[in-house]
């Protein structure tokens, strides 16, 4: 009877250790402050910052181990960039772009101010070493918020690695397809800025945005890009 238990508590302790972070509070934050169609109430966020910051700690104290899914780790760094970029905004506000926001002199971006673990990464670390070199994955672009107008939109739930797959294929389509941030026809294409400040991870751009396009655009039309508005997102 004895080492059924010390079975079953070793059981347990294992299965702890893979358990995927909850993110149900940045989640309930989300619900609270951003709307369907990406529109974040940064005021609201300022009063809830107590509770914020209690997540950011949670995220900073609970780094995904080798133990966790590719999809819970993936969650968790797109939660991160997102979840730090509101926490940037919220402690500048009122501001009318993120542009304006100066870190010692550094950009927002590559400012190293975010304490996870044994490290401090800027936003671009996130972005560049804990995604896109890890994952490779050109979806990661539209599930990522800077907080800007022409910016792909902050969804309003938490990433999860149940639902990051799924979240990644919603919110390319609706982003190509979104008419005020790409205009595509058959013969015509201007699009974000995005598609070629990072083409390296889309290889083809016409071949990846007729993967994901309601209207599917001939092979060497001319690529055109549109303004990208800095301007907040809210």
């Amino acid at each position: 009877m004895k080492k059924l238990v010390l079975s079953l508590i070793v059981l347990l302790s294992v299965s702890l250790s893979f358990a995927e972070m909850d993110h149900s509070d940045w989640d309930a934050l989300l619900k609270k402050y951003v709307t369907s169609s990406g529109k974040v109430n940064y005021k609201g966020f300022r009063t809830d910052k107590t509770k914020l910051e209690a997540y950011l700690t949670k995220l900073e104290t609970n780094i995904p181990g080798t133990s966790e899914s590719s999809n819970a780790k993936k969650a968790y760094w797109c939660n991160a960039y997102n979840a730090y970029t509101v926490k940037l905004i919220v402690d500048n506000y009122p501001v009318r772009s993120i542009n304006d926001i100066k870190l010692g002199g550094a950009t927002p971006w590559a400012r190293k101010w975010i304490k996870i673990g044994s490290e401090t990464l800027s936003l671009n670390d996130i972005e560049n070493t804990k995604l896109r070199k890890v994952y490779k994955d050109a979806r990661i672009h539209f599930v990522i918020n800077c907080a800007s107008f022409s910016c792909p939109i902050l969804v309003n739930k938490a990433l999860t690695a149940d639902n990051i797959e799924a979240t990644l294929t919603a919110q390319t389509k609706n982003f190509i397809n979104d008419s005020a941030r790409n205009q595509i026809t058959s013969k015509s294409l201007k699009i974000s800025n995005i598609f070629d400040w990072y083409k390296e991870d889309f290889g083809d751009v016409i071949t990846f945005i007729n993967k994901y396009s309601k209207v599917k655009v001939a092979a060497g039309t001319k690529i055109s890009y549109l303004p990208y508005s800095w301007d907040l997102n809210e």
